[in-house]
């Protein structure tokens, strides 16, 4: 009766770990393509595009290493990291 329950568990933990190592592949390779994005994304953040952050849409007036002026009413600029930005039409 013992051998019948160890060979139970045996097989749920090889179960478990197949489940859990298809899992981490799946997400790896999703992760990876979303960090594609990003990363293109943030090569073509140029001034004078239309971008939005946070919900807020305006203009990129000036791009900096780190940071970025947007232009979100006439007038009114605000600095933001450019990693905030979400997307760039």
């Amino acid at each position: 009766m013992w051998e019948i329950i160890l060979w139970a568990c045996i097989t749920f933990g090889v179960l478990c770990g197949i489940i859990i190592l298809a899992y981490y592949f799946f997400s790896y390779r999703a992760l990876k393509a979303r960090r594609k994005e990003i990363i293109a994304m943030n090569d073509s953040i140029k001034a004078g595009k239309k971008c939005t952050f946070n919900g807020i849409h305006g203009k990129l007036i000036s791009v900096g290493d780190s940071t970025c002026e947007v232009e979100i009413a006439k007038g009114v600029v605000l600095t933001i990291s450019r990693y905030i930005i979400t997307s760039i039409d």
